[in-house]
């Protein structure tokens, strides 16, 4: 199951800011309701347990509003990050009305280990400052959208709005809401390497095996 942290760092899995069996980082645990003055240690000691694991892995998976269509993509947001699926939809949309060739990993912005944006200008954003330029949306409206781009009011913000009209416009056909996010996974447990595409798809596998036993 540490397969299940993200973003390909499987390699990169510490047990200080992940634990349990579905590897839900305590930072995440720590903003579920009644935990928000609990230690590491104490949030820890839930999600080594198996009621924690499924409470915290759970709500990982899906206490969170996303328009999908599809399960698959909440199995793919688990490994790659919430909205990911959502985000590199957006990313393939963006890179068409630009021209550039973006990475579609379903992050707008640049992360540390802790999960926070870090003053880096990635090839999205820049690509996102470019539309902006040419669409009337100001750089400080670009950089206050892309800071909720782990949100669902992502979906209301100027950037996400003109792309997607701006894509509709120029291919007519209606914007896809989500696809799979292209994230290499890294880790020397696997004979060769795999992908969040691999991840989703094995997950919606057993998902559909274990629904079909009812």
């Amino acid at each position: 199951m540490s397969m299940l942290l993200g973003k390909g760092a499987l390699k990169d899995l510490n047990p200080v800011t992940t634990a349990g069996s579905m590897q839900v980082k305590v930072n995440f645990a720590r903003t579920v309701e009644g935990n928000k003055d609990l230690s590491d240690d104490a949030i820890r000691e839930q999600l080594y347990t198996r009621a924690g694991g499924i409470r915290y892995g759970t709500a990982r998976l899906i206490d969170y509003p996303a328009q999908y269509d599809d399960i698959i993509y909440r199995f793919a947001d688990f490994n790659a990050g919430m909205y990911s699926s959502r985000n590199a939809a957006f990313q393939s949309q963006l890179a068409d009305l630009s021209g550039q060739k973006l990475d579609l990993d379903g992050d707008l912005l640049s992360y540390d280990k802790n999960a926070e944006a870090i003053d880096f200008e990635t090839q999205s954003l820049k690509a996102m400052l470019a539309f902006g330029a040419t669409n009337d949306i100001s750089s400080w409206t670009v950089h206050r959208n892309s800071r909720r781009e782990k949100d669902e009011n992502f979906e209301e913000t100027a950037s996400w709005k003109e792309v997607r009209a701006a894509w509709e416009k120029k291919t007519g056909k209606k914007p896809a809401y989500a696809i799979m996010p292209d994230v290499k996974l890294n880790s020397p447990k696997l004979m060769k390497t795999r992908s969040t595409s691999w991840f989703a798809n094995s997950v919606k596998t057993h998902y559909q095996a274990c629904r079909s036993r009812n």
